[in-house]
């Protein structure tokens, strides 16, 4: 596994405080293609128990955009399981773009008060995208 640092290194994710990062813990490294991906991807949340994603429906496949060139995410096995047995995944690929170690899109603090992810929300808007069908916002920042 090639470690690359990246900004998200301040440990916020996933443990929710700043903190020495190691090079075991989970970072953000380029895409498997070493190109800048920006399109449309499936996702699908399997966790909706922080009150950013309580909104949201498991398994249903949201169609967001991405746009970046270091948004794989890397983790090992050890640290994937702690983080799926607390909840903090929160999203993954349904056809994986970048080369993200399981799949992973999107991941909560283990307090699940911060939230990280590829998908830009921000992106979308009513007027855009016209000849993208059954896209989804996913309303993060609406109080649920």
């Amino acid at each position: 596994m090639q470690w690359i640092p990246s900004s998200c290194k301040t440990g916020l994710l996933p443990y929710g405080k700043i903190k020495e990062i190691t090079e075991d813990d989970p970072s953000l490294t380029y895409n498997t293609n070493n190109r800048h991906i920006s399109r449309f991807v499936d996702t699908r949340v399997i966790n909706n128990q922080s009150q950013w994603t309580r909104g949201l429906k498991l398994d249903k496949i949201y169609k967001i955009p991405i746009s970046h060139g270091e948004g794989r995410f890397i983790i090992n096995e050890e640290k994937y399981k702690e983080l799926l047995k607390n909840g903090q995944i929160f999203s993954v690929y349904d056809i994986n773009p970048n080369g993200s170690d399981y799949n992973i899109e999107g991941i909560l603090s283990k307090d699940g008060k911060i939230l990280g992810r590829m998908g830009h929300l921000e992106r979308l808007d009513d007027d855009l995208y016209k000849n993208i069908y059954e896209k989804n916002n996913q309303e993060l920042f609406k109080m649920q």
